[in-house]
């Protein structure tokens, strides 16, 4: 058997190490477990924590929803206007819900604040002499676009922009009057003299839309197409008039989509008459639908968000 110098002990019992060495790496270890334990501990705390806070967010937010609904009159007052009181042809307030608009017979425009009533400003449109106001339409009412008929046949397409500033930090909304056809009143459908019953502007990819119809039946439209100068900065503006066939019964309402592709013409028995009207100088009747029954009288019909559906009243 070989001996075993004690050098080569010496030399195996050093790799191994010493006692205090080895202390030291248990206390470094039950510290990092220690650390490890509660760090994780709080972490999942935490979690449940902000869940918990995520769950109390969604109750506050919809517990509303399941009360019952209430509603009460914060105030009342009479809707301003000028002297002598004339009828009131539309209403209409701006986005932000301060400023109201009355539209009158007279030609008048007010424009009051919608929480009290009280007036802002007043603006007369440039009605022909020796004429009065006999129809109004209005298209959608995030367009702002409203068009004014007049007893010799003429119409006025007017725009009411709201001008908001932030004087002192503070928002004010300022009603202005713009008239995008130009200041003077305009015929359509080549014919004079035509007192319309119903009346319709859109502001279409194609340009303006007018379209008039009339006690008798008849249907006329207008598409006005705009060119600014980039030099200039004048505008120009093209008109083209045609005219659909007649309902045979007085046209109440006529309302005309954004694509400019179909015309919708209501008459005073309450049936819709859809005209495709892709091909202007052409339309086609596409089809007749009764919108109310025998016995009922139809009032009004509305484009719901998108222009693609219709409500009726």
């Amino acid at each position: 058997m070989a001996a075993i110098s004690p050098d080569s002990v010496q030399t195996s019992r050093s790799l191994l190490p010493s006692v205090e060495k080895r202390e030291k790496l248990r206390k470094t270890r039950k510290f990092r477990d220690g650390l490890s334990l509660y760090g994780v501990g709080a972490g999942g705390l935490g979690v449940i924590f902000a869940l918990a806070l995520i769950f109390v967010y969604l109750f506050y937010e919809t517990m509303p929803l399941l009360k019952p609904v209430s509603m009460e009159v914060s105030t009342t007052y009479a809707v301003p206007g000028e002297m002598p009181v004339t009828p009131t042809m539309h209403l209409t307030l701006d986005r932000f819900e301060e400023i109201g608009g009355r539209f009158s017979e007279s030609g008048v425009i007010t424009f009051f604040n919608a929480r009290n009533g009280a007036i802002l400003s007043r603006i007369e449109l440039p009605i022909p002499e020796g004429e009065r106001v006999t129809s109004f339409g209005r298209s959608e009412s995030r367009k702002s676009l409203f068009v004014y008929g007049f007893s010799d046949g003429s119409v006025l397409p007017v725009k009411v922009d709201y001008e908001i500033t932030f004087p002192d930090g503070v928002r004010r909304v300022t009603p202005r009057l713009s008239f995008p056809l130009g200041a003077e009143p305009t015929g359509i459908g080549g014919k004079e003299g035509a007192q319309y019953s119903a009346l319709e502007i859109v502001d279409g990819r194609g340009g303006y839309v007018i379209a008039a119809g009339t006690v008798a039946g008849d249907i006329a439209m207008a598409l006005y197409s705009t060119t600014t100068s980039m030099l200039t900065g004048t505008v120009e503006i093209r008109r083209q008039d045609f005219n659909l066939p007649n309902l045979g019964a007085p046209v109440s309402q006529l309302l005309v989509n954004e694509s400019l592709r179909n015309l919708f013409a209501i008459d005073a028995t309450g049936t819709l008459h859809h005209f495709d009207i892709v091909d202007r100088s052409r339309p086609v009747l596409v089809e007749k639908v009764a919108l109310v029954p025998s016995g009922v009288e139809f009032r009004v019909a509305e484009f719901l968000v998108g222009s693609r559906s219709l409500i009726v009243g």
